[in-house]
């Protein structure tokens, strides 16, 4: 796929299905995320990948605070919430 076609059909999924993404597939989503250019090669972000299912919920809840907009309306039912995420954390100190 070009990424004129991947731009252009992308979509935003704002309801899940309640099957587990296997950790082969969230390692390739993070390593894929890492190796993207940086400007000058800098590598700010950390990537976390959550899918235990004592965490899921206290992710859950932390994010429902600032999603805003983007939730679905009703918010999420139980066996439609993601069963993983990807934290990215971005180092924001700049060094002089």
């Amino acid at each position: 796929m070009e990424v004129y076609e991947a731009a252009i059909n992308r979509r935003s999924i704002r309801e899940f299905k309640d099957t587990p993404v296997t950790y082969d597939i969230l390692e390739k989503c993070v390593d894929a995320a890492r190796l993207a250019p940086t400007a000058g090669n800098r590598q700010l972000c950390e990537h976390v990948i959550v899918d235990d299912e004592n965490l899921l919920p206290r992710v859950f809840d932390t994010i429902r605070n600032w999603l805003g907009e983007t939730r679905p309306a009703g918010w999420w039912p139980l066996g439609r919430r993601p069963t993983a995420y990807i934290v990215t954390l971005i180092e924001s100190e700049q060094e002089n």
